[in-house]
């Protein structure tokens, strides 16, 4: 017990002075947070951990308020938190695809992968691989929309300003749009 409670004293020290905000996000439950249902924050709906936990309250009437938030293994603890949303189309006399669809992020400071985000984010590689091997005509998924929410800001960046198709077995990379 004295090993978990030990890095809340390391969490409050990094906060103090740390770009980073320890944003926490009001949500119901942390499967919830986890399937991104809580970002971008709203009003009330995100706050802080460690020294600048009083930036933020909810009205008084509230109770019971539960916040999350994800944390490194190592210092730095605090993490970026962002959201990827990803609208896919139909296409008429199209069949309905099953199969995988990986993502990598790709920063500034190259790819990210399952690495926490420190960097600014400003490529996306989408690959398409169905659940079978495509018969004579190559399947595809088509995306209508591509964005990112940036949890700390709730800045959403678009990626995508017009449909793309994907074909089986390839992959597409997608530039941050500048508005």
């Amino acid at each position: 017990v004295l090993c978990r409670h030990r890095r809340a004293t390391q969490y409050f020290i990094e906060s103090i002075n740390s770009a980073c905000t320890f944003r926490g996000y009001r949500c119901k439950s942390y499967e919830d947070f986890r399937q991104g249902d809580c970002m971008p924050c709203k009003e009330w709906g995100c706050g802080y951990m460690g020294f600048h936990a009083d930036r933020v309250k909810p009205p008084a009437e509230t109770t019971n308020v539960k916040y999350f938030l994800k944390t490194g293994h190592s210092t730095p603890f605090c993490s970026h938190n962002y959201q990827i949303n990803i609208l896919f189309g139909i296409v008429s006399a199209s069949p309905m695809e099953k199969g995988k669809v990986q993502m990598n992020l790709i920063g500034s400071r190259g790819q990210l992968g399952e690495i926490a985000l420190t960097n600014k984010v400003n490529k996306v590689r989408v690959s398409w691989y169905p659940g079978f091997k495509p018969t004579t005509s190559q399947r595809s998924i088509y995306i209508v929309k591509l964005a990112m929410v940036k949890g700390e800001t709730s800045k959403i960046v678009n990626f995508l300003t017009h449909n793309e198709t994907i074909e089986a077995g390839h992959t597409q990379y997608f530039t941050a749009k500048r508005f």
